[in-house]
C-alpha cells in the first residue's frame, strides 16, 4: 500500500501550485511600469521571458492586459489584438471590462487608419475593420460603439459598398441616437442610398426609398450647412430620377395599350414631382393623351 499523503500537505502543494512562483510575478509588476514609463519594447521582451503558463487567475489576466498593451506601445497592433481576441470569454467576470474595451477599440481605429497593405491580399485597414467588427459584436452597449460604427461606415462608404455602409450607420441613428455622429450617420445613410441608384431606370422602390431618406434627413438637420446642400442637390436628382421612371412606366403602358396606365403614370410625375423637366413632358403629353376606359367623364 502506498503511504498516505497528509492533508494538511496535499493543501499546501495544491495552494503553490495556484500560485505565480515569485520571480514571475516581479516580472510582470515590472513590466506593467516599464509600459506606464513608456518603455513597451523592454516589457514586451521581460513578459516573453516567462512562460504564460506560469500565472492564473487575475495575474494572468494581467499579464494578458500587459502583454497586449506593450505590444501596441511597439506598434504592433494586430499582435495586440490577437492576445485580447478571447480575452472576455476566457475571463467574462474580469474587472479590466472598461480597459479591454477601450485598448481593442484603440487597436482596431489604429488599423482602419493604416495605409500598409500587400496588393489585393492584405490591408491595415482590413485588419482595422475587423477588430471593429469584433468590438461591436462583443460590447454594443459599449460608450465606443458608435464610434466604432462610424469608422466602419465611413471605410465602406469610401470604398463604395453602400449597403454596408447603410448598415454601419443606422446601427448609430438606431441605437445611439445621441452620439456626436448621428446627423453625420444620418446623412451618409441617406448619400449611401442615392449612391447606390443608377438613375431612372433603378427599381421604384429603391428611389422612392433613398427620396424619403432624404427629406427625412433635411427635416432634421439644419446646421451643418455642407451636408445640408449636398442632400438637397441629391434630392433633386433623385426627384428627377422618380419623375423620368414614371413617364417610362407611362411608355411601357403605352406600349401594351394600358391606357388608363399611361395616364395614371404622366400624372404622377407632372403632379409629384412638377419642378422637373419630366414633368414638364408629362404634362404636355396628358394633353394628347388619349383616355382609357377608366378615365372620368
Amino acid at each position: 500500500m502506498a503511504p498516505r499523503v497528509p492533508l494538511l500537505l496535499v493543501l499546501v502543494l495544491a495552494a503553490c501550485g495556484s500560485t505565480p512562483p515569485r520571480d514571475a510575478l516581479a516580472v510582470l509588476a515590472q513590466s506593467e511600469a516599464e509600459i506606464a514609463a513608456g518603455r513597451h519594447a523592454q516589457a514586451v521582451e521581460m513578459l516573453e521571458s516567462i512562460d504564460e503558463a506560469a500565472y492564473v487567475g487575475e495575474d494572468l489576466e494581467r499579464y494578458k492586459l500587459a502583454m497586449a498593451r506593450a505590444k501596441f506601445g511597439t506598434g504592433d497592433a494586430w499582435g495586440a489584438f490577437t492576445v485580447l481576441r478571447r480575452y472576455l470569454e476566457d475571463h467574462p467576470l474580469t474587472a479590466h471590462v472598461r480597459e479591454i474595451e477601450e485598448l481593442t477599440f484603440a487597436i482596431g481605429k489604429t488599423l482602419i487608419h493604416g495605409d500598409r497593405g500587400f496588393w489585393i491580399f492584405w490591408s491595415e485597414k482590413d485588419d482595422g475593420a475587423f477588430v471593429l467588427q469584433h468590438f461591436v459584436r462583443r460590447s454594443p452597449n459599449s460608450e465606443l460603439a458608435a464610434d466604432a460604427y462610424h469608422l466602419l461606415g465611413e471605410l465602406a462608404f469610401e470604398r463604395g459598398k453602400w449597403q454596408e455602409a447603410q448598415q454601419h450607420y443606422r446601427q448609430i441613428t438606431m441605437y445611439h441616437p445621441r452620439s456626436p455622429w448621428a446627423a453625420k450617420a444620418a446623412f451618409r445613410d441617406a448619400m449611401a442610398g442615392f449612391r447606390a441608384l443608377a438613375g431612372p431606370e433603378y427599381d421604384l422602390r429603391s428611389l422612392e426609398r433613398t427620396r424619403r431618406d432624404l427629406e427625412a434627413f433635411l427635416a432634421d438637420e439644419q446646421e451643418n450647412l455642407g451636408f445640408v446642400a449636398e442632400a438637397k442637390a441629391a434630392l433633386a436628382t433623385t426627384r428627377e430620377w422618380l419623375a423620368r421612371k414614371h413617364v417610362e412606366i407611362a411608355d411601357f403602358y403605352a406600349k401594351v395599350g394600358n391606357l388608363d396606365g399611361q395616364r395614371h403614370h404622366l400624372e404622377i410625375a407632372a403632379d409629384n414631382y412638377p419642378d422637373t423637366a419630366a414633368a414638364e413632358e408629362a404634362r404636355a403629353r396628358l394633353v394628347v393623351a388619349p383616355e382609357g376606359e377608366g378615365a372620368q367623364k
